[in-house]
């Protein structure tokens, strides 16, 4: 039980850096112009998306243990630079990659744990395994700007101390940090079912990223998640923007995605494993959520963003938190829990490439003067219709296939 707990506050507290819109009024205050405070916010991306196969291959080798307390130095080095150091661009550029690089090592370390402990090959819940740190990690953001909005951290005009908060957590997620490296603990080979010590064996045969880059189904799920959650990810990056003008706020918006997502990230979890217990795939369920991102898109292709708000921000929360549960299963069901930091590891960097590239075409878009951001959305939209042809090519490949795990 404390193995779990452990893991769960990992994630439950690894999601500091997407608080960073909050700190951007205390930035502009102190002179930051825009260019500034996003290079800094870009580092943080880089730190978080470009480490995950090096954390994830960690994780894997030395135990998620080991990622836990680096994850809780690294966020004490960048958060304790961050706070000396306030309204320094260079620093805060080095502090923040370190941040983002610290919130996927302890992030990773709870996923890990809990697909080695929980979603071994016999575990009959091993979707509803993997949805809870990917929910913990939802509602971290939650939980970490209610504590940013205690009066303690406060200055007399009403703005953010940012020194203040970034000692806070420097010294909180280092104790945070340090509990998991104490408590974590996964089992030993010798103790795993015998199925799965017979998958340990053949990870220690042939290294994972080989059996990975040979298996020609591999590309077809990374290209899957690429054209699925590269819009979503856009999408979630440009939300304001994208719904502006609407009958809610912008923010309402953003805590409705955010709040549909975290819900049904738990459901899809247990749901997935119910139906599996019955025979049916969950690739059923990563084909409604392809579907439904689809009409989302096809809705703002038709500039009708302004006039349903709710039930696109919804509907695209139900999407990618579902597709985010998923994944992950799918990663453990098909290539195993021994090398599951490594091979999710390198398929989060797809997503990472993928929501740079639709990102920063969204923005090219929206700096145009000659063509309207609507264009965007029929890309996004063919996008969804050739990730959905992707989705069903793994599933077939993976039937056809008598030696992998079905999914």
């Amino acid at each position: 039980m404390q193995v779990a707990i452990s893991a769960i506050l990992n994630c439950l507290f690894a999601g500091s850096i997407l608080l960073f819109s909050v700190y951007i009024p205390a930035f502009r205050h102190q002179g930051l112009s825009g260019l500034q405070i996003n290079s800094i916010s870009t580092a943080g991306e880089l730190g978080m998306y470009f480490t995950v196969p090096a954390f994830g291959m960690a994780g894997d080798h030395f135990g998620p243990a080991t990622i836990s307390w680096l994850g809780g130095v690294l966020f004490f080095v960048g958060y304790l630079f961050a706070a000396l150091w306030p309204y320094n661009q260079l620093v805060l550029i080095f502090a923040f990659f370190c941040v983002g690089a610290a919130t996927t090592s302890l992030y990773l370390s709870g996923v890990i744990t809990f697909a080695r402990r929980y979603a071994h090959y016999r575990s009959k819940y091993r979707g509803f395994a993997l949805s809870i740190p990917t929910a913990c990690f939802g509602l971290s953001a939650v939980l970490l700007s209610r504590i940013s909005e205690l009066p303690y951290f406060r200055n007399d005009q009403g703005l953010l101390s940012l020194s203040k908060l970034f000692f806070f957590f420097s010294f909180l997620l280092l104790a945070v940090g340090l509990l998991g490296g104490l408590l974590i603990r996964i089992p030993e080979p010798s103790a795993l079912p015998e199925e799965d010590r017979l998958l340990t064996q053949t990870d220690m045969a042939r290294h994972p990223l080989i059996r990975l880059g040979m298996d020609w189904r591999a590309y077809l799920f990374g290209f899957a998640i690429l054209f699925t959650l590269g819009p979503l990810e856009m999408f979630l990056n440009n939300m304001s923007a994208i719904l502006e003008g609407g009958s809610i706020a912008p923010t309402d918006a953003v805590s409705m995605f955010a709040t549909v997502s975290t819900i049904t990230r738990l459901i899809t979890g247990l749901f997935s494993d119910i139906l599996f217990s019955w025979s049916i795939s969950r690739m059923w369920l990563v084909l409604v959520f392809a579907f439904t991102a689809l009409t989302g898109h096809m809705l703002l292709a038709e500039n009708l963003g302004p006039e349903y708000p709710a039930t696109i921000a919804s509907m695209m929360g139900f999407a990618y938190g579902g597709i985010f549960t998923l994944c992950p299963a799918i990663v453990v069901i098909v290539w195993g829990v021994e090398s599951f930091g490594t091979v999710w590891g390198m398929f989060a960097s797809v997503v990472a490439i993928a929501s740079v590239i639709y990102s920063l075409l969204y923005g090219w878009l929206f700096d145009s003067s000659t063509l309207s951001t609507t264009i965007m959305f029929y890309i996004t939209s063919i996008s969804s219709v050739l990730s959905i042809g992707l989705w069903i090519g793994s599933w077939i490949g993976w039937r056809q296939n008598s030696s992998t795990s079905r999914p």
